[in-house]
């Protein structure tokens, strides 16, 4: 940046003129689109010589700085921090980027801008676990609205087989009631939070959507997803201890739909089968085989999945009570 001079010239002679560079220039930004917390890089060139260069990003001033070089260049790097994805219905979720070199005395020279967007995401803790487990869901990069009234829902989620409406009439995932009902809605800065239990469904990887109401229906990036992994576990098993010959109530979620499990008595294999519902749940009863009296480990086992890395199976624990079953004989004199 600044004055240059141009020299054209011949054997006998030699023409000068100036040249002035006054505008500097963004010339990369990647990616362009992205995530909160997205390591962004952002090259420029026509600025000073060793000179200061601060980058604006949104809402963020001075998100990083660094030094030209000696040829006017610069390359940095940053890490997207939390912003919403924008204000109001139908934002486009862009950010501007700004780079601004100073001089010495902090006097603003030259300026480029260039845009980034930002995306919903979400993340899922725990990542895993049986029905029944409380999860939170963390999202950052959503839209926000001061305008949102009580009890108007802005974040829709959903859930596996449970589905997200986007509105009443139209459906992005199909006729689906949405999961997690009442008052949601992103924070100023684009944030929320939201806690639930996993509902009753097979063993398996499942979907979780939360899609944001204020960004166009038609968007691609209206929504943000991730993963639970529903694992098996024995839910019930009644009674806990018991003598040989009664007979026990055993019962499990998170198994496959429709599958066959093998129940796994102590030192008895298989000494019942089942088959699960169309969700993923068993109940069946066995009874206590002869074996001696002692804690017993009894095992569900999905047998249709046993092939998979991580088949569906569980285990409790059962305790054998001693019984006297017999006396003989039955009366008798003393002596």
């Amino acid at each position: 940046r600044g004055m240059k001079v141009v020299t054209a010239s011949t054997e006998n002679e030699r023409a000068t003129t100036q040249f002035m560079i006054r505008l500097a220039k963004i010339s990369l930004v990647e990616p362009t689109i992205g995530i909160v917390g997205s390591v962004v890089t952002v090259e420029g060139f026509g600025y000073g010589k060793q000179e200061l260069v601060w980058i604006d990003f949104g809402t963020k001033l001075s998100i990083t700085t660094t030094t030209s070089s000696e040829n006017g260049t610069f390359s940095t790097t940053f890490l997207v921090n939390t912003q919403p994805h924008g204000s109001g219905s139908g934002n486009v979720g862009t950010k501007t980027i700004t780079a601004t070199g100073f001089v010495d005395s902090g006097t603003e020279i030259n300026f480029q801008q260039d845009i980034f967007r930002i995306i919903p995401s979400i993340v899922i803790l725990p990542p895993s676990g049986p029905v029944g487990t409380t999860i939170t869901i963390l999202g950052a990069g959503y839209n926000y609205s001061s305008h949102l009234g009580s009890g108007v829902s802005q974040l829709r989620i959903g859930f596996g087989t449970k589905d997200p409406d986007v509105t009443a009439d139209d459906t992005l995932f199909g006729n689906c009631k949405y999961f997690v009902e009442g008052d949601k809605k992103a924070s100023i800065n684009g944030t929320f939070s939201s806690v639930f239990r996993v509902i009753t469904q097979p063993y398996g990887t499942k979907v979780v959507t939360v899609v944001d109401r204020l960004i166009n229906i038609g968007d691609v990036y209206n929504k943000a997803t991730s993963t639970f992994f529903i694992t098996s576990e024995i839910t019930f098993i009644h009674p806990q201890t018991a003598t040989v010959q009664s007979m026990i109530i055993i019962e499990g979620t998170g198994y496959g739909s429709e599958s066959t499990v093998k129940i796994d008595f102590g030192t008895h294999p298989t000494i019942t089968t089942t088959k699960s519902s169309i969700n993923g749940t068993f109940s069946t009863t066995f009874i206590v085989s002869t074996q001696v009296a002692d804690i017993r480990v009894v095992t569900a086992t999905d047998i249709t999945r046993e092939h998979l890395h991580i088949p569906p199976i569980s285990t409790t624990i059962f305790w054998i009570k001693a019984d006297i079953i017999k006396v003989s004989p039955d009366k008798d004199t003393v002596g």
